[in-house]
């Protein structure tokens, strides 16, 4: 329980950081240069604090270096890397996600595979892509009664945009409302 407290306070603290040193007007070449080092960095906060100011501030130089590291980091990084290209190269970023899938069941266990799984679909998503829609329900199933929160952010897109799933993911939707307590 502590760890996780100073991670998510160190979180926290990285992402108001960079919030803080960059203005609403854009980032200098020479700030820019900064964000894409810190993805060099050995610590894990200072690479997310770096994709998070990716994504944001869509610092499109950095995709070469965000497709020369997304398989080089943590599994659980990977699908960061994927949204932070999302913001820079959309179709860049569907490619890499779908090879992301594709490689999940070689390369790693079931647990963590199905939750960055979920994480990368919603790149396909964002793109327009639903054919791995039955992902998201695998992901619900496997954590109940427990809500997943990553698969619980896609079920609007499904009822909006995939038919044959929209009756299910309103009825996962509303057993969500109904067991959570939690009002958000």
């Amino acid at each position: 329980m502590k760890y996780l407290k100073n991670f998510t306070f160190l979180l926290l603290y990285w992402l108001l950081f960079l919030n803080n040193i960059y203005s609403q007007q854009g980032l200098t070449q020479e700030e820019k240069q900064r964000v894409i080092d810190a993805l060099n960095s050995p610590n894990s906060l200072a690479r997310l604090g770096a994709l998070h100011s990716i994504k944001e501030y869509k610092i499109a130089e950095a995709e070469g270096s965000l497709k020369a590291k997304i398989w080089k980091d943590d599994l659980d990084m990977q699908a960061d890397y994927l949204h932070a290209l999302q913001s820079i190269n959309p179709s860049v970023a569907y490619q890499f996600a779908l090879m992301f899938i594709d490689t999940l069941d070689i390369k790693y266990g079931t647990d963590l595979r199905m939750e960055s799984r979920v994480r990368a679909i919603e790149v396909l998503f964002k793109n327009g892509d639903y054919s791995k829609t039955d992902f998201v329900f695998q992901l619900l199933d496997r954590d109940k009664p427990r809500i997943n929160t990553t698969a619980l952010r896609l079920l609007k897109e499904i009822i909006l945009h995939v038919p044959q799933y929209a009756e299910r993911a309103k009825s996962e939707l509303i057993t969500i409302t109904q067991i959570s307590t939690n009002s958000d």
